[in-house]
């Protein structure tokens, strides 16, 4: 692990240990939380999607998205199945055979991926990781939730019209024609791209002081005793992306391809497993307690992830 990895990592536990000391201070309750996801899924996301645009043009990074978004898709549609399977077969508690394949297989790509793969690999891991998240977007709003709640029926055009979905459009529309099209040279262009870079800036402490705030509003004692919020971690910070590490290392992939992909995927459990709990009236205090045990762990075991990976696949 290089010595830039290793600060983004203090960093991150920095700004981690900031939003929760905030959340125990009462400074951010749950309403201000409410918001701040809000403004951050809704505003500052899209805006940084959008900014990635102005990222120079690389057939090799063009080439890379549709790559990530191949492995992530066969992935995101294959895996909930598998993982569903084995939920099925041993004795996860009750109402949460679903929980366990989705929270195994959905990690948070959107509010904490996202920004950390800015931060660690730049403009290429941001755009690598807006190709992810097209797959995980498709999968968990579609075969994943039929999966939780039992329905046979969706709505893919909501999935289709998201916002940061119309912001991924955007971004690709102007990232794939900057060989035939300069708007880069344009002084209104870079003032616009300049001003959703700054806005993107705000990604990553917002998702940590998100983070934080989940943390702090948990008992420790539940967290701590809950033991197939071990497993579920296990498998979903340390077994997913460790089985791509080893994947990868036999595939003739670009480096940063296999990089970006493994990080993204030992990412801890998304938040939206807790809301989709509450929505289909699954086990609710299982899957808060597996979530909030997975972004705790997440600060041993992404050192590890990002250390094997780096030994296998090249270094940053």
């Amino acid at each position: 692990m290089t010595t830039t990895t290793f600060a983004l990592l203090a960093t991150v536990f920095l700004v981690l240990v900031a939003g929760f000391t905030l959340a125990k201070c009462g400074v951010v309750d749950a309403k201000l939380n409410t918001g701040l996801s809000t403004l951050l899924l809704r505003g500052v996301l899209p805006i940084a999607i959008v900014g990635s645009a102005a990222s120079p043009y690389s057939p090799a990074v063009a080439k890379g998205f549709f790559i990530v978004f191949g492995f992530a898709l066969v992935y995101y549609l294959v895996a909930p199945l598998i993982f569903y399977a084995i939920g099925k077969r041993v004795s996860v508690p009750d109402k949460a055979d679903g929980l366990f394949s989705s929270m195994t297989v959905f990690g948070n790509v959107g509010f904490i991926g996202i920004p950390l793969a800015s931060q660690l690999y730049g403009s290429t891991g941001l755009i690598f990781a807006v190709s992810l998240n097209i797959a995980w977007n498709l999968s968990m709003f579609s075969l994943m939730r039929i999966i939780l709640s039992g329905e046979r029926h969706f709505s893919l055009k909501n999935v289709f019209t998201d916002i940061n979905m119309i912001a991924t459009y955007i971004m690709m529309v102007f990232y794939f024609l900057q060989p035939y099209w300069a708007w880069q040279e344009l002084a209104v262009s870079q003032i616009i791209m300049d001003a959703c870079n700054k806005v993107g800036a705000m990604l990553t402490p917002l998702s940590l002081f998100i983070i934080g705030y989940a943390i702090a509003s948990m008992s420790v004692k539940e967290v701590i005793t809950e033991k197939w919020a071990y497993v579920v971690s296990v498998m979903r910070l340390l077994v997913v992306p460790l089985a791509f590490i080893a994947l990868f290392a036999v595939l003739p992939l670009p480096p940063t391809v296999e990089r970006v992909t493994v990080f993204l995927l030992a990412m801890p459990c998304a938040t939206l497993n807790v809301i989709f709990a509450n929505m289909f009236r699954l086990n609710v205090k299982f899957c808060s307690k597996t979530v909030t045990a997975s972004y705790v762990l997440m600060i041993a075991t992404l050192p590890i992830i990002l250390t094997v990976s780096g030994a296998v696949l090249g270094t940053n």
